[in-house]
């Protein structure tokens, strides 16, 4: 029986495990508790939950959709629960998990096994497996960098505590150094992420007075490189909550260059933070405060993070997985890193900073020619879901990533349903996608059985968070839908539920308003032009498969009287 080690409890890990389409034998889980263990129970993470479950996790169908059009504020998950649903999920599927523990080196035996090597407790131990799915998450902090060109590390440890990590600060159990009372504790804050939103916001409902909350400048080539709009436009996701924590905190945002960071002693009271920064136009400015917060992303590196783990020799026989079948868009983007047999595997959203693989470092799975910089980022993928599921690291990304990576279908073969007969071809069909596998075009060694597949299933869809591939089949299988109908209501439903006015993405009832709608458009064009499968083709011949549908699409959501039209639908173009 084959054997796996799991790295990682969050997310990532679990998404694998349940949409994995290969035996993965005796698993083992390693790692330490995720993110949503740590923060506050009662945080409400900003998002409702059928954009936090995708197709993978909750107890069936209402945990996937809305019934009536979503609303911005309604409903958001706490952090709890969706810390159970996580884990829940990952002990199914586990045979063992060990916490608290920590991976220090995975090296490739001669027998092309794997040896990992990791803490846990006050030991250190040995373990070989067959497989090994890294997920670990985005990765370590980024450091805590000042003076005047910002690369100048900040000893975070010798600030006695009156210096620390965003996750550290959202961590329940935190407490002011020398178990001082938070409340009325002035604070400075700096990043311009999502997390720094939350610290800015768990701040406030602990009575701390956020008096300063800055980001650092862009690069010189950006134009907005001093705007603060601009450079705090990733710590509000849409949402009426963080709507609230923008406008309530506008007049203490800025940007500013940090200079230097000093834990200052006074001969009488406590000790506090002194900053120094350079504004736009080159003028020092002061502030003093009792701590400081830095939530500053996460990646990566070819120092730190997963590389740190890999021996050598391994990292050489990585390569980049893509969305080769195009389900996600028409551009394939990176999806994992891992090497050519699969049996190792890197997920989920350490590919935001590419695991810390350079664009050139690696080729891409099953096509030795071209590079990881040829791809569209991981990053891409979020232009395909709702705005509020669009965090890079985020849940959601994770799982249409890992989802498209999988080919994970959400259906199973209906009980007492109809079963198909088949024979297989005499030569094989399909392009491989990995060592050992045959080419197209030669005999199959199972060529001529008969074999027996369902045609009946039941489905389990989220309409939000589905890629392309997945909402294809499941039109094809559940309705009636001529090919080019179908394909066109799998771009109306991905085109309007990316739209900044539709935040949270689409209802149910309002899907089947697009797919009806897509029906009915298509069966009249075919009446007003009898040849438009001609037609159709040789747009695809001339300008690529997706030119002509993309047409359609841009003249639903564009013409007056469709966008009234959708409108009525409560839908916005």
């Amino acid at each position: 029986m084959p054997t796996t080690i799991i790295i990682g409890t969050g997310i990532s890990a679990t998404a694998y495990l349940a949409s994995a389409n290969r035996y993965l034998g005796q698993i083992t889980v390693l790692g330490g508790p995720d993110l949503w263990n740590q923060v506050d129970p009662h945080h409400r993470m900003g998002q409702p939950r059928p954009l936090l479950t995708g197709n993978l996790l909750g107890g069936g169908p209402a945990d996937r959709g809305f019934q009536e059009r979503p609303r911005p504020g309604r409903h958001f998950m706490l952090a709890r629960d969706f810390a159970w649903l996580v884990q829940d999920q990952l002990q199914r599927h586990a045979n063992a998990v060990v916490p608290a523990s920590y991976v220090t080196g995975i090296t490739r035996l001669a027998n092309r096994r794997y040896r990992v090597e990791f803490n846990a407790g006050h030991g250190a131990y040995v373990a070989q497996c067959d497989h090994v799915i890294i997920a670990t998450g985005a990765g370590p902090a980024r450091a805590l960098m000042a003076g005047e060109d910002g690369r100048l590390e900040v000893d975070v440890n010798g600030m006695e505590g009156y210096v620390v990590g965003g996750n550290d600060f959202m961590a329940p159990g935190w407490t002011m150094p020398q178990g001082a009372d938070p409340a009325g504790a002035h604070v400075a804050v700096y990043g311009g992420s999502a997390t720094a939103a939350w610290v800015v916001e768990l701040a406030a409902m602990r009575g701390m007075n956020v008096v300063c909350w800055f980001t650092r400048p862009g690069r010189d080539t950006d134009p907005t490189r001093w705007n603060a709009d601009a450079r705090f436009e990733a710590a509000f996701p849409p949402g009426a909550r963080n709507v609230r924590v923008e406008l309530d905190y506008r007049d203490h945002r800025f940007v500013l260059r940090l200079v230097g960071v000093e834990l200052r002693r006074p001969r009488q009271g406590r000790p506090y933070v002194g900053l120094r920064f350079r504004d736009q136009q080159g003028r020092a400015v002061r502030r003093a405060v009792d701590l400081l917060v830095y939530a500053l992303g996460t990646q990566h590196t070819r120092d730190a993070g997963i590389r740190a783990m890999l021996d050598a020799n391994l990292q050489r026989d990585l390569v980049a997985y893509y969305d080769r079948n195009l389900a996600i868009s028409a551009t394939p983007s990176l999806l994992a890193v891992g090497t050519e047999d699969g049996t190792l595997m890197i997920v989920g959203s350490a590919m935001s900073s590419m695991a810390g693989f350079g664009g050139q470092e690696l080729t891409l799975q099953g096509d030795p020619l071209r590079r990881l910089a040829t791809l569209a980022s991981y990053a891409d993928i979020s232009a395909t879901l709702p705005p509020a599921a669009r965090p890079t690291e985020g849940i959601a990304m994770v799982m249409a990533g890992i989802e498209a990576l999988n080919d994970y279908i959400p259906a199973r073969p209906a009980r007492g349903g109809r079963l198909a007969h088949y024979i297989t071809p005499a030569y094989t069909t399909a392009q491989p996608t990995g060592r050992g596998q045959p080419p197209p075009g030669l005999a199959n060694p199972y060529g001529g059985q008969t074999r027996l597949h369902a045609i009946d299933f039941e489905w389990d869809i989220n309409f939000n968070t589905s890629n392309r591939t997945q909402l294809a089949v499941y039109l094809a299988q559940s309705t009636d839908l001529e090919p080019f109908a179908a394909n066109l209501a799998v771009a109306l439903i991905v085109h309007l539920r990316t739209r900044d006015q539709n935040v949270l993405g689409l209802s149910d009832p309002q899907v089947a308003a697009i797919i009806d709608t897509a029906d009915r458009y298509v069966q009249t064009l075919t009446r007003l032009n009898p040849q438009l499968d001609a037609t159709r083709w040789l747009n695809d011949v001339l300008l690529g498969p997706d030119y002509y549908v993309g047409q359609c699409v841009d003249f639903l959501t564009t013409d007056p009287g469709w966008v009234q039209y959708w409108r009525q639908h409560q839908i916005n173009c």
